[in-house]
């Protein structure tokens, strides 16, 4: 119980009975709490940093073990990518003249 409900209680009449049950709790449940946080395990030490060297040497270790494409894969994704370009750059410009013409003749008729 904090100060505040002792102060409320107070003007409220209840006696000094009920606020030293309330410590009396308190206690035991703070008693409760260190022996349940005394139950827990240790946690694990923090790891060391690592050197700038080994994550260089970790990251070519591991930049080998990837499949990379080949340069026929590679000029086909770029094909593929600079025609989806193109399509969706006519489709935008023609969405755009279209809407711009029929707003010109919402607005001048």
């Amino acid at each position: 119980m904090n100060r505040q409900m002792r102060r409320l209680a107070q003007k409220q009449g209840q006696g000094t009975a009920n606020t030293q049950q309330a410590a009396k709790s308190t206690a035991e449940l703070r008693q409760a709490r260190v022996q349940r946080r005394a139950a827990q395990p240790v946690s694990a030490p923090r790891r060391q940093k690592t050197s700038v060297g080994k994550f260089v040497r970790e990251s070519i270790a591991e930049l080998k073990k990837v499949e990379w494409p080949s340069r026929a894969e590679v000029s086909t994704y770029g094909v593929v990518v600079l025609i989806t370009l193109v399509l969706l750059g006519l489709y935008v410009f023609a969405a755009d003249v279209l809407l711009a013409r029929a707003v010109f003749t919402f607005f001048k008729g």
